[in-house]
């Protein structure tokens, strides 16, 4: 009895075991849970880039139910193994956070078809690569405006990691944002010559605020938080940079963020279809890509009204940073919504910085500079003497020039 009882008992196992086989004809098949491996140039949680960047992939992560695995401080020369390494382990898509890796990434996608390949900040583009990049100097230029409205000296100083065409229109844009609501001011640059090294980013910050001690308002653009240590130090405001650093919210006026959440959910989406779509992706402030972190409590009501209003004019593309306000008879140059933005650097009159006397400070160079000058005066004549700019003339003065709301108290 107890023989056939262990018989039915082994038939009923052998049964359930070929109908499960059988009743899901793809459940052999079924995918399994997308991969996303990252190559990161530094630390995650040191570098404000990385962190912007996994804070952007962890919470898309999160919605699509992905897998993220990353590699920190790989070097450039490493990233073209690195990728392997993390295809090895299953990643299906990789995702590289700096264009120093571009040139490893490329190889990376022409020898694995079946992957899919994102690259921030990139040029080159291949069937399963696809390069992004933001308008982050519309961030900065609203930045600018705050910094604008705060200063009490009208000295404000502007540490950078080194000067790139990224970088310098960043300058530019912030620059012009000072000079809207307080055309007096002088913005001084310091280029520190790293992206992500706490001491020389300090020593840097030290030599700007020792040269210039009027400053009272230090921005940055660099993924190292050293200068906001060193603005701390010295009991001034601060402007951070590519997130809102949590540790230093008791000098941070605000901070021109990267929430890449919004183009990583269109392209992961994309890749996980096999699939990916655009030839260089620069995304604007009104795709959320970039913005403001949130103002300081101290922040006046009108520097936040003057904010919000050219947020909106930025957003449904009536003003653009460089070129001014939007006209119906000459609209924005395809030059500023193209890809061919992520390598150009926009220099215009208003931005002629203070140039302190320090070893590695260094005024604004002078790119595109006559051309710039005569397109934004040819598109102002067109404004404001053409029949449809005559009836926008008002409004386009107000956008153009610094209103008296917007002048610091």
């Amino acid at each position: 009895m107890r023989m056939l009882a262990g018989v039915g008992t082994i038939f009923f196992i052998v049964f359930l075991i070929i109908a499960g086989l059988t009743s899901s004809p793809h459940a052999a098949t079924r995918p399994q849970a997308y991969r996303v491996g990252v190559l990161l140039i530094g630390d995650a949680a040191m570098s404000s880039w990385n962190a912007a960047h996994m804070q952007g992939l962890s919470k898309v992560a999160d919605e699509l139910g992905l897998v993220l695995q990353y590699k920190e401080n790989v070097a450039p020369d490493a990233c073209r193994d690195a990728a392997d390494m993390l295809i090895a382990d299953g990643c299906n898509i990789i995702v590289s956070t700096s264009i120093s890796f571009e040139e490893g990434i490329v190889q990376a996608a022409e020898a694995h078809h079946d992957v899919m390949f994102l690259q921030a900040t990139g040029t080159k583009v291949r069937p399963n690569l696809v390069p992004y990049m933001g308008r982050m100097y519309q961030a900065r230029y609203l930045a600018g405006i705050v910094a604008g409205c705060a200063t009490k000296t009208g000295v404000i100083g502007y540490v950078a990691a080194t000067q790139i065409p990224e970088v310098v229109r960043g300058i530019d844009a912030f620059t012009l944002g000072v000079r809207r609501v307080n055309p007096a001011a002088r913005v001084y640059v310091h280029y520190i010559g790293s992206w992500s090294e706490d001491g020389e980013a300090q020593q840097a910050t030290e030599e700007l605020l020792s040269g210039t001690p009027a400053i009272d308002i230090l921005a940055m653009h660099a993924d190292t938080y050293g200068p906001l240590a060193v603005a701390r130090a010295h009991g001034i405001r601060a402007i951070g940079c590519n997130i809102a650093a949590s540790g230093y919210q008791d000098i941070l006026l605000t901070a021109p963020v990267w929430h890449w959440d919004a183009i990583y959910g269109k392209y992961l989406r994309e890749a996980m279809k096999g699939r990916l779509s655009g030839h260089g992706y620069l995304a604007g402030i009104e795709t959320g890509i970039v913005g403001l972190a949130p103002l300081a409590p101290d922040v006046t009501p009108e520097t936040s009204r003057a904010v919000r209003q050219m947020t909106e004019l930025l957003e449904d593309g009536e003003m653009d940073v460089f070129y001014g306000p939007k006209a119906k008879t000459f609209p924005i140059p395809s030059s500023l919504t193209s890809s061919t933005g992520m390598s150009r650097g926009w220099n215009c009159d208003e931005a002629d910085m203070g140039k302190p006397d320090v070893g590695k400070s260094y005024a604004l160079f002078r790119v595109l500079r006559h051309r710039a000058r005569a397109r934004h005066g040819y598109l102002r004549a067109r404004l404001l003497h053409s029949s449809a700019g005559r009836r926008h003339r008002r409004a386009a003065e107000a956008a153009h020039r610094p209103h008296a709301l917007w002048r610091p108290g």
